[in-house]
């Protein structure tokens, strides 16, 4: 049972840390939130692996795209202020 940390992972996929960071907020890979940052279990990144092979997720774009076609659990809303009635 191995996890990895969000650089670790970056390394592993040959990406940035950015771009894990995007996966993981369009629900496309889960981690868990530790005092530092998120860790991936060595499980969730095989389902990762196997669901998305051969999905061209190079932007922010391609993997929101992704994200809705694919099912993801959680879907991404823009941020709005919140306004107060008086």
């Amino acid at each position: 049972m191995k996890w990895y940390t969000t650089a670790e992972l970056a390394d592993a996929l040959h990406c940035s840390v950015r771009q894990v960071r995007r996966l993981h907020k369009y629900g496309l890979i889960k981690g868990i939130r530790t005092a530092r940052g998120y860790v991936f279990h060595e499980l969730e990144i095989a389902n990762f692996w196997n669901e998305y092979r051969g999905t061209d997720l190079s932007n922010e774009d391609k993997i929101r795209i992704a994200a809705k076609t694919k099912g993801a659990p959680r879907e991404i809303r823009p941020r709005t202020r919140c306004t107060r009635e008086r």
